[in-house]
């Protein structure tokens, strides 16, 4: 039977090359017939997938160690073979790069893979064009747009990727690095940091820019409406992309669609120099982005014998040799080897790694370490270069990254997304609607906002959150899901300064729906009080017009109408700079003995003061009226009844107390109210209620 070797790279790439040289050059020494079998790449970047070809039942005998975030997770499971031995009789520890000794040893001191061949991240261009156009290799961010522009203005487009079936994640990946540090990405790629860090942002700002201005080398696309063009697309006109940026190992694509290797340069991806960075002079920021193949072979291998002896064939020095000269775009990762790159491209993406201080895998392929997050990045990237414009693109990108933070949240740290509060924290003029949203799929929220942490006892939300009452208001909230822990408290303020209603600026529509309430109240106190009828010429009992009762013609301004009912109207009023509520009578005429009690409970009236019962004013005799306060906010009635309106119970336990503080002081004063109900219950500007 034959030993499976498997290779996780496109058909057209030089690791697949070289893997099959590996596996005919073995077969051909030894008579032991190797397979290889090819998959794409972006299979072997999914944690999942490469798992269960470790751990399954005849697992593949050779297999290169995994590149993504996490990879020393699987070298310290115990799922390899260990290679310590093969590393001595090769002499790998004095003779390999340094990342490579990290990229195959276990915590443990063990090696578990045999150095093979690397391949680096460069930005390829055809020399003849760069001269047909003199544009030189850039050396800055600022420079390469520079020169996108020079060939924007010739008709061609700047910027292509190395293949279509990898997310071009490469600009983003490598802006970051030269941006804020090899450290920051390293914390990015391990999903170590928030994703929506505003140093992402950053770096999409950079980026976006180039969608208006052309510089994206883009065709139609089924599935995103547009793509870049790749390495193959730069091979076939000279004339259509000016550049593509990716691994050197896919120029092999571009010669192999005829054109010559001479005409192929390449330049290091360039060192920023914008002003949206945060690297400090002394961060390292120089990493490369690469991708080191080593090979291995898994536990559950079944020829454990046959496995160790083709590993013993990759890892001999003068095998590797024979295999990799000549070879452009990969280079050995033993220095004693370099004599075997013959492309200067290959030399370069060498050099480039030996002096960078780290080096990493594009986060597009690799990053992450959680399937579920890895997937909806590529999605992602994918979809922000089928934009069409600028605008599409921050619009997406403004949209997506919430997502990816939820994803984040709920992948690595078992952690709810925490609430947002729409509108956020702020100064209001009147009431105020919030809606709380989570983006966690099946998350509970729970909030407070009577200053209280909120837990999962607290009230669940179901609606706005309608926040009425003057002041300073504290919206807390979090959300809570199966599986995982709560999510941090959202915390949103809001300030509510509601203005003082005034009758002759005010739309009457909006002062009836205010005072109607009012109107109904009065007529209640009308109802206990009994209503009399003034006719002045047949009064016996008269009073003083300098009475504290009665309010003077002359100081009552009496506005617009605002309600009206079978006992009178009621209209909007001024009383010594006071906003009041004057309620005039239908009746024209009263008796003795009905003016009588009508002056009785209206001077009893005026000495009851409580802050939770309505302040009565007086009363004017031509025409005969009520004064009240003006209550702005209307009847208990029309709040418990407003379909719009979420009452928080808190709220509810503080009404309720007020009122009852209002009915034991009338009951104290000796005043029985006889008709107590939500409507004879009224709110004024502050949302404090009083009993009418």
């Amino acid at each position: 039977m034959a030993l499976r070797m498997f290779v996780y790279a496109s058909q057209t790439s030089q690791f697949t090359s070289v893997s099959k040289a590996f596996a005919d050059g073995y077969t051909s020494s030894t008579g032991d017939p190797v397979g290889v079998l090819q998959a794409e790449f972006n299979e072997f970047s999914d944690k999942a997938v490469y798992e269960y070809w470790l751990k399954a039942f005849g697992s593949p005998d050779i297999i290169p160690l995994y590149n993504g975030a996490g990879k020393q997770e699987f070298i310290d499971s115990g799922a390899f073979l260990d290679l310590t031995d093969l590393w001595e009789k090769h002499g790998f520890a004095e003779d390999t790069v340094p990342a490579a000794l990290d990229y195959v040893t276990g915590r443990d001191g063990k090696r578990y893979g045999v150095p093979t061949m690397a391949t680096g991240n460069l930005c390829n261009y055809r020399k003849s064009v760069f001269a047909a156009h003199d544009v030189v290799p850039p050396t800055t961010w600022s420079e390469l747009l520079a020169a996108c522009e020079v060939f924007k203005a010739a008709g061609m487009k700047c910027l292509g990727t190395d293949l279509f079936s990898i997310p071009t994640s490469q600009y983003f990946d490598s802006l970051a690095i030269r941006m804020h540090g090899d450290a920051f990405y390293e914390q990015f790629f391990m999903a170590n940091i928030t994703l929506e860090d505003p140093r992402i942002r950053a770096v999409f700002d950079e980026l976006v820019p180039l969608f208006d201005a052309g510089f994206l080398s883009r065709k139609d696309s089924a599935t995103y409406g547009l793509e870049m063009t790749w390495a193959l697309d730069f091979a076939l006109d000279p004339n259509a992309t000016a550049i593509y940026c990716g691994f050197d190992s896919l120029a092999g694509v571009v010669l192999s669609a005829g054109v010559s290797d001479a005409d192929v340069g390449a330049f290091r991806f360039p060192a920023y120099d914008g002003t949206r960075g945060t690297a400090s002079p002394t961060e390292a920021n120089n990493g490369v982005l690469s991708v080191f193949v080593a090979f291995a072979s898994p536990i559950s291998s079944a020829f454990h014998d046959r496995s160790r002896a083709i590993l013993d064939y990759i890892g001999n020095a003068t095998t590797q040799k024979e295999v990799l000269t000549g070879r452009s775009g990969v280079y050995p990762l033993r220095p004693s080897l370099t004599e075997v790159m013959t492309s200067s491209r290959t030399r370069l993406a060498y050099d480039t790694m030996l002096e960078a201080e780290h080096a990493f895998e594009r986060s597009g392929m690799a990053a992450f370490g959680y399937p579920e997050l890895l997937a909806r990045w590529q999605k992602f990237i994918f979809t922000l270069y089928g934009q069409k414009t600028s605008a599409d693109a921050t619009a997406l990108i403004d949209a997506e990254l919430p997502q990816l933070e939820a994803v984040r949240l709920s992948a690595v740290l078992k952690q709810a997304s925490t609430p947002v509060a729409n509108p956020s924290s702020g100064s209001f003029s009147e009431p105020i609607s919030v809606e709380l949203t989570t983006l966690t799929p099946g998350a509970v929220i729970h909030y407070t906002i009577d200053g209280s942490q909120p837990n999962v006892a607290s009230p669940v939300y179901t609606g706005s959150v309608n926040i009425a009452l003057s002041g300073v208001t504290e919206l807390r909230a979090i959300a809570a899901a199966p599986e995982l822990s709560n999510s941090n408290v959202m915390v949103s303020s809001y300030q509510i300064t509601l203005a003082v209603l005034n009758a002759e600026s005010t739309d009457n529509k909006r002062l009836l729906a205010i005072l109607l309430p009012v109107f109904l109240g009065i007529c209640c106190i009308a109802s206990i009080i009994g209503y009399v009828v003034y006719r002045r010429k047949s009064v016996t009992y008269k009073l003083s017009s300098d009475s504290d009762l009665v309010i003077p013609e002359k100081e009552l301004t009496v506005g617009k109408a605002v309600g009206a009912g079978s006992y009178g109207t009621v209209y909007a009023g001024k009383w010594r700079s006071t906003a009041v509520a004057v309620k005039r009578t239908r009746t024209k005429e009263m008796s003795p003995a009905q003016l009588r009690e009508f002056v009785d409970e209206a001077s009893m009236l005026l000495r009851l003061r409580h802050s939770n019962v309505v302040i009565f004013m007086g009363i004017t005799l031509e025409p005969p009226s009520l004064v009240t306060e003006f209550m702005d906010r209307g009847s208990m009635y029309e709040v418990l009844h407003s379909p719009d309106l979420f009452l928080d119970s808190s709220i509810l336990l503080k009404w309720a107390h007020n009122i009852t503080q209002g009915l034991q002081y009338l009951s104290h004063a000796g005043v029985v109210h006889g008709d107590f109900k939500s409507l004879n219950v009224l709110f004024d500007n502050n949302w404090v209620p009083k009993n009418l």
